[in-house]
């Protein structure tokens, strides 16, 4: 197993892109600097992130610290998959095996492209005194929902971080980022590499949980969070964190002692949403029914036998702050050129920076 660059030498080799870089558009960019002139960096647990600009566009270079299982070959199926199917909620990224060279090494990285889009915690936030538009963000969601289910594709972590918000007129349209966890169809029978936002997920989610239902626990939980606060947004107040969408892990662990579910259970408008949940809680999560399933009124199914899981690496992410010259509203967002011979279609920030949202 290689042994990956720290962000401080990764920092000092992007001063000169014209050497550090393989890529004909990088070593034409010009890195944004921090303090004391140095290149701009944006560190997580498992990558740095380089905010460069281009001869045309704004670009951002995730440079590895450390290494992930089957990284060239995960990415190289997602990328496959997606510029085949070409969803709408993706962007494309380009992953590039000999990417940077830093000292006598080469190494990898993903070059990707700077998006605007609201997270969706912030959006929700800016419109709790609107549930009209809290109306149209959950039809959205439901039907992004919706059509990975007919896809045969997971996510893997959707959480508020990992989800953009884009006005368009008067559409509001949902990106995804963060695609470490992503499953295809090409990926079928590996482990997942991580297990997702605590806040998010199924309580007994572990590595071994990887297929095509992946999402529909989260997506079931934003569901409810978002009608909820249609009818009830002073729950905001309450059960906001600045890492969740009202519900925490421990509602998940302990439905039958969580305080927002009974809240919840007392409102008539979301009672019986809140008890599907509180269900959902309580069964095998790979034999959750899909969203559009429960939304008709399939029963949840039978209560599981609890099992103890054991928190991957990756319990809950930390989500960084911009500093100086921070971007309000920007996320950083996978996109751009070819995998191999094709474009691939896919958004990526992960291993510890899936999103860096100036709050205000």
């Amino acid at each position: 197993m290689p042994t990956y660059p720290t962000p401080g030498a990764y920092q000092e080799a992007i001063q000169h892109p014209e050497t550090a870089f393989f890529d004909p558009e990088l070593q034409q960019a010009h890195p944004e600097e921090q303090v004391w002139g140095l290149p701009r960096i944006i560190t997580g647990a498992f990558a740095a992130v380089f905010p460069v600009r281009g001869r045309t566009r704004r670009l951002a270079v995730r440079c590895f610290l450390t290494e992930v299982p089957d990284q060239a070959r995960r990415y190289r199926a997602l990328a496959r998959h997606l510029q085949e199917t070409g969803p709408a909620w993706a962007v494309l990224f380009d992953y590039q095996p000999e990417g940077i060279r830093v000292g006598d090494g080469v190494f990898p990285v993903l070059k990707m492209e700077w998006a605007e889009g609201i997270p969706l915690n912030t959006f929700v936030a800016r419109h709790l005194d609107a549930p009209e538009v809290l109306a149209r963000l959950d039809a959205a969601w439901c039907a992004l929902l919706d059509d990975m289910e007919r896809a045969g594709v997971a996510h893997g972590d959707l959480q508020h971080g990992n989800v953009l918000v884009v006005e368009e007129e008067s559409t509001l349209r949902l990106r995804l980022v963060d695609y470490d966890t992503m499953y295809v169809p090409a990926l079928r029978g590996r482990k997942s590499p991580e297990i997702g936002h605590r806040n998010y997920q199924h309580p007994d989610r572990s590595q071994e949980h990887f297929g095509p239902y992946l999402d529909r626990f989260p997506g079931l939980v934003v569901h409810v969070a978002l009608r909820a606060l249609q009818v009830r947004p002073a729950l905001w107040e309450r059960y906001d964190t600045g890492e969740n969408l009202l519900f925490q892990a421990a509602d998940f662990y302990d439905p039958a002692g969580s305080p927002l579910l009974a809240e919840l259970a007392g409102i008539p408008e979301v009672a019986s949403l809140a008890e599907t949940l509180r269900k959902a809680c309580l069964v095998e999560m790979d034999a959750l029914p899909p969203l559009a399933a429960l939304r008709g009124g399939r029963e949840v199914g039978r209560p599981r036998r609890r099992r103890v899981v054991r928190r991957g690496r990756r319990e809950g992410r930390v989500f960084l702050g911009m500093t100086a010259g921070g971007l309000a509203g920007s996320v950083l967002v996978g996109g751009l050129a070819g995998v191999g011979a094709g474009l691939g279609a896919l958004a990526l920030v992960g291993a510890g920076l899936s999103t860096w949202v100036h709050r205000r």
